[in-house]
């Protein structure tokens, strides 16, 4: 058992972008499920929220983290506004999971 686990955690630890990438996916489609079954919320304006928030964390990725704290409290305090507040943790998830992949992603290579 200790020899599978040992061989399975090195095919993970050469394939780290890879297994990065899969995990990433499946957080992004959990959230859209979640979204649209558990929020029930259409699914287009799930789907747009959802890519905007990861094309926001992507493009500020390498900002100050209190940045992102700063942009996390507009979005609850924007959901708040607008009483859609379990949608938008929703997003704030799926904005820090999109920093902590591209960490994952690019750590080493800046």
């Amino acid at each position: 058992m200790k020899e599978k686990f040992s061989k399975i955690w090195d095919l993970i630890k050469k394939n780290k972008q890879l297994v990065t990438i899969g995990l990433y996916a499946v957080v992004m489609l959990a959230a859209i499920l979640t979204g649209i079954f558990g929020l029930t919320q259409a699914a287009a304006a799930v789907c747009i929220v959802v890519v905007i928030e990861a094309a926001i964390a992507a493009l500020m990725h390498n900002v100050e983290i209190w940045i992102h704290g700063i942009v996390l409290v507009i979005e609850i305090i924007a959901g708040i506004l607008i009483s859609r507040v379990p949608l938008i943790i929703l997003c704030a998830v799926v904005y820090v999971v999109t920093i902590l992949a591209l960490r994952v992603l690019y750590k080493g290579k800046e």
